[in-house]
């Protein structure tokens, strides 16, 4: 499965493209992280993430909020980028767990 990106917004802030939008995880998340696909994105190159909110599953936002997973971005190649999550501060989430729960508004920044 992949991550799947809705409610898309594009702009332009300090010379940079930016496309926020609520990004669903899938219902087998993959050890070491989920790959984010630049073409569905819209983006050549991300140079930086940038975690705006949850996003309850009916599309409501809230500020904020915890919902039991902590997101982290993975930078070290613009052009693989991973989304990471981690259960507690210091365990990523287990391999094939469920996270179609699990929505986050991300904003990607690049090219």
């Amino acid at each position: 499965m992949a991550l799947t990106y809705s409610l898309r917004r594009e702009g332009v802030l300090n010379n940079k493209r930016y496309v926020e939008a609520d990004v669903t995880f899938d219902s087998s998340y993959p050890a070491g992280g989920e790959a984010v696909d630049h073409t569905l994105v819209g983006l050549k190159n991300i140079e930086a993430i940038e975690l705006v909110f949850r996003v309850s599953p009916d599309g409501a936002t809230s500020a904020r909020t915890t919902h039991g997973w902590n997101v982290v971005p993975v930078l070290t190649d613009t052009a693989a980028v991973l989304l990471k999550t981690y259960a507690t501060t210091d365990t990523e989430t287990a391999n094939t767990t469920d996270l179609s729960g699990l929505v986050t508004r991300i904003r990607f920044i690049g090219s």
